[in-house]
């Protein structure tokens, strides 16, 4: 396995859900909600990874930092 790249990976799930109605991060794909797939096919690429959210309350459990969205 190679090393992660000297890169911190930022996931932006912030957003109101305006257009879509709800949260795209946690519609289900193949069973389990978009936001751990991305997760899952991101994680060891960079140093960190972190997520940005304006309701980090409903991320928490994915275990990565949590960053808020100021708009």
């Amino acid at each position: 396995m190679t090393s992660p790249l000297p890169i911190t990976i930022a996931i932006l799930a912030g957003g109101q859900s305006s257009r879509m109605g709800t949260d795209k991060a946690f519609v289900q794909v193949l069973g389990r909600p978009l936001i751990e797939d991305i997760l899952a096919q991101l994680t060891g690429l960079g140093r960190e990874t972190l997520l940005i959210t304006n309701r980090p309350e409903a991320y928490a459990y994915l275990g990565v930092p949590l960053f808020g969205d100021r708009r």
